[in-house]
């Protein structure tokens, strides 16, 4: 992939801009690309909510330079040649290291760690520690590179094949500064899905335009949907509507229920997020089909 910096300095930089981008960009795959894109869109919702605005108003600032575009396309690229955004790839994180203090932003000077990388992680349950590093440990790029791929949890059994270190440009005189992953294979017996492997989210809708139906169910997919429909339902009094069910991993429930509220008229989202959503955990009987090798990566 080759990086090449605008003649003009970059000024479009909101959702759609860096999404337009991260597609456009030669070389990279549509599994890369849809990482990308699910980056800034935890990015621009998580600015929306420290703005008090929606994500697609959110004017990208550090995170919206050239820079920061290479680095989430570039991230993506690389997660999928190392076969990470294939289908039965498992990623998980340790706790992300916060830092403390203080960082100078286009905002000003914010506590550490910033509003945004709080409700990165509040969003996509991610652990943060704090400890005693000083200075900006996790970025909002970084926390949302993250829970665009990863779940948080321990380093799953595995045969270990290789492991990737990267290092920072802030040297720490007690330990390194680096990010080191670990990619190995995994070929056990599936126990079948387990509480959180697949969430279940609906909702009711008897009030919108069936023509865009077809765009909420995109919309849905790309938030990290595996799958999504609509069901014709009669309601209250006898009126029509129709019933839309997606099905997600529990690192993207909010995210989808997100979308849920953002292009439906419904009032009750899904998971949880207001009165009359609902959660349903899906268990299945393994079968001597389900033993297979699986890839693992772990940061």
């Amino acid at each position: 992939m080759t990086v090449t910096r605008p003649a003009s300095p970059d000024r479009a930089r909101r959702l759609a801009d860096r999404v337009g981008a991260a597609r456009r960009a030669g070389g990279v795959t549509p599994a890369a690309a849809r990482a990308a894109r699910r980056t800034f869109e935890l990015l621009a919702a998580a600015e929306a909510r420290a703005h008090g605005t929606t994500p697609d108003r959110v004017h990208f600032h550090e995170v919206g330079a050239v820079r920061r575009l290479a680095d989430v396309v570039g991230c993506a690229a690389a997660l999928d040649d190392l076969g990470l955004l294939a289908e039965h790839a498992v990623v998980t994180c340790s706790p992300l290291a916060a830092g403390s203090g203080e960082v100078h932003c286009a905002h000003g000077t914010m506590p550490v760690p910033v509003p945004a990388v709080l409700h990165i992680a509040a969003h996509a349950r991610l652990e943060l520690a704090r400890g005693d590093l000083p200075g900006e440990r996790t970025t909002p790029t970084g926390a949302a590179l993250v829970a665009a791929v990863a779940a948080p949890g321990p380093m799953p059994p595995m045969t270990v094949r290789a492991v990737g270190t990267g290092g920072g440009r802030r040297d720490t005189p007690d330990r390194p500064n680096i990010t080191r992953v670990v990619l190995g294979e995994t070929r056990t017996a599936s126990p079948g899905p387990t509480e959180g492997d697949v969430v279940v989210l609906e909702s009711t809708v008897d009030d919108l335009d069936p023509r865009l139906w077809p765009s909420v169910l995109d919309a849905l997919r790309a938030a990290g949907a595996w799958d999504c429909w609509t069901t014709g339902i009669v309601g209250r009094h006898g009126r029509p509507g129709r019933l839309v069910t997606a099905l997600c991993p529990q690192q993207v429930r909010q995210a989808v229920a997100d979308v849920l509220l953002l292009h439906t008229t419904t009032l009750a989202g899904a998971g949880g997020r207001r009165a009359g959503g609902r959660r349903f955990p899906v268990a299945a009987s393994p079968s001597p089909s389900d033993q297979r090798s699986g890839r693992s990566g772990w940061w």
